[in-house]
């Protein structure tokens, strides 16, 4: 929805979307595009279930033409993804909180190697990389969000921080 939604913006920019999961059924679930009425109630704007979902009985269909527009894979995030390429966005919301710091520590690094110098990476609220990751850190002012340590963003953050100085 929000590619489409800033299509008009990005002009001539290709976009291209990869959606995974571990499990076969809810990838199946995603490109099917049905969702419940408590799932529809979890924050979606009403101006975006107006535009782009249709009620289907009791659930809602999402407009076909944007999950054509996405390729569903299953995918393991404790193998290797380096063959999906570079990603400017990577949404990695509420996973890691079911892993140990071991294999928190692999998959951010291994998501930090997948990100594009000037991409992004969302964690859920009650994820974060610090004393985990060090090629990834917290964007100055948005909450979950990550960038890469020395990308342009990080740079520009770090202009503006004011630097701690202890006194006694």
């Amino acid at each position: 929805m929000l590619a489409d939604e800033l299509a008009p913006k990005l002009g001539s920019s290709r976009i291209s979307i990869l959606a995974t999961d571990l499990s076969k059924a809810m990838v199946a679930r995603a490109r099917a595009g049905i969702y419940s009425q408590f799932e529809i109630q979890r924050g979606l704007p009403t101006r975006f279930l107006q535009k782009y979902f249709q009620p289907d009985g009791l659930t809602w269909r999402i407009d076909s033409r944007l999950t054509e527009r996405i390729e569903f894979r299953t995918a393991n995030l404790l193998e290797d993804f380096g063959q999906f390429g570079l990603f400017d966005v990577i949404f990695c919301r509420n996973l890691l909180i079911y892993f140990d710091e071991a294999r928190k520590k692999d998959i951010l690094h291994r998501l930090s190697r997948s990100l594009a110098p000037d991409g992004y990476v969302f964690l859920g609220a009650a994820e974060t990389v610090i004393g985990i990751n060090q090629d990834l850190q917290p964007h100055a002012v948005a909450k979950a969000l990550y960038v890469l340590k020395d990308s342009e963003e990080a740079q520009q953050q770090n202009r503006y921080q004011v630097p701690f100085v202890a006194t006694r």
